[in-house]
């Protein structure tokens, strides 16, 4: 049994769609659990609906009927034949939608964007599984809050293992007759039947959960790229393709910010010895990047991350006065309890400087919460460079023309904070 996990970056439309269906062909001997994220930019596009509404934007309505526009156009481009089930069944979700908008939307913020953020998994899930069966392909669609069973902290929901594991083996199992299993990732419930969300990008974990639950023999990301590479080729012209690396590795990398694999992912597949690999969308048969416990080479060259939407956050004492270790308890203490992920945490005698997402209303709750003894200036529009492996000559060629606004160097690592 195989885990194959295909991303919004992949699935977009009826074509992707299409290509799916071919590859899953391919494997048609396998038994094959497929781990859904929303289709293209989805995801992005409902948290504008939930921020237009908690604005009272009359607007968001529009960007609504927008979303559905388009899954509407990827089930017309679908089928020869007019879908009208498929089409009615879409008309349910968004009404459905509208209905937890109007029962939510004075919620608390990140409760709220549970309800409605996990709809573009349902919803392109839902899409796919019926267009496979359409296509030949019977599989059983199961809902991902049915098996995905966590704690209720709101848009970064921790799994409650046994109960998770209890579930997907009761849905998805060797003994079940059913060949092809759809699944969504990034979504599951709390005790109370709400949904939740595993953090961005939580639907690598989802597919690393099920799959470290039922034992499967790998796990497959389908990616717009053919593996895992030493920098961003879209911005790094001479970066160069890893062909095997090791659990920890990957972990690392995943940790400084690559958009490799989810953080959390490793952990249960390291744990119960499962190679997984990144392979390209485009090219199913060509190899790509395999992750396993062993490999034989190191990796002793540039490691290059770069991050865009970045923020750096300096605070200082109101009083003037030198940070004291309680002060440095408090703000962390805020950091772990507002989610924040700095890239970097530096403290000197008199303020912090950190870098980290540039997330408006979690930098505001921030400054209200420590605003009585600290001042915060707000430094956007960042980027951010996290070098392992340096060397004068990469830094000089990766920041020129640009402007430097701080330089941290921690061990083998530089973070270069600048802008273009």
């Amino acid at each position: 049994m195989k885990v194959f996990k295909f991303g919004g970056g992949v699935i977009k439309d009826a074509e992707s769609i299409k290509l799916l269906a071919n590859i899953l062909i391919e494997y048609s001997y396998h038994k094959i659990i497929v781990v859904i994220s929303a289709m293209g930019k989805t995801t992005n596009a409902l948290e504008e609906v939930i921020n237009k509404s908690l604005e009272k934007d009359s607007n968001f309505d529009i960007e609504l009927f927008e979303i559905e526009q388009y899954f509407k156009k990827i089930i017309t481009n679908l089928y020869d034949t007019e879908a009208t089930e498929a089409q009615i069944q879409l008309k349910q979700y968004f009404a459905e939608i509208r209905y937890k908008i109007e029962k939510h939307k004075n919620s608390r913020y990140d409760f709220y964007y549970d309800q409605i953020v996990g709809y573009g998994e349902i919803i392109s899930s839902v899409i796919i599984s019926n267009y496979l069966k359409s296509t030949g392909l019977k599989n059983k669609w199961i809902d991902a809050r049915d098996i995905i069973k966590t704690t209720g902290k709101n848009r970064m929901a921790e799994i409650l293992e046994d109960n998770t594991v209890h579930h997907v083996r009761q849905s998805i199992s060797l003994e079940i007759s059913e060949k092809l299993f759809i699944t969504q990732g990034f979504i599951g419930a709390d005790d109370e039947e709400n949904m939740t969300t595993l953090g961005r990008e939580g639907s690598d974990y989802s597919a690393a959960i099920i799959a470290s639950s039922i034992m499967v023999e790998e796990v497959v990301f389908w990616k717009d790229v053919n593996g895992v590479f030493n920098a961003d080729p879209k911005f790094y012209f001479d970066a160069i393709s890893i062909n095997e690396m090791s659990y920890d590795d990957v972990f690392e990398l995943s940790k400084l910010g690559a958009k490799i694999i989810h953080q959390k992912t490793i952990q249960p597949l390291k744990e119960k010895n499962i190679p997984f690999e990144i392979r390209k969308f485009t090219f199913p048969l060509q190899r790509g990047t395999i992750i396993k416990e062993v490999v034989e080479n190191e990796m002793n060259f540039p490691l290059i991350i770069k991050k865009e939407n970045q923020a750096i956050l300096t605070v200082l004492r109101k009083d003037k006065n030198t940070f004291t270790i309680d002060d440095r308890k408090i703000l962390s203490k805020y950091f772990y309890k507002l989610d924040f992920d700095p890239d970097f945490l530096k403290f000197t005698d008199i303020k912090l400087i950190t870098c980290i997402k540039d997330e408006k209303n979690r930098i505001v709750t921030f400054f209200n919460a420590v605003k009585k003894k600290f001042k915060l200036f707000y430094t956007k529009n960042v980027n951010l460079l996290i070098i392992k492996n340096h060397n004068d000559e990469l830094i000089e060629e990766l920041t020129k023309n640009k402007k430097i606004l701080r330089i941290v160097k921690e061990g083998d690592r530089i973070y270069i904070a600048y802008r273009d």
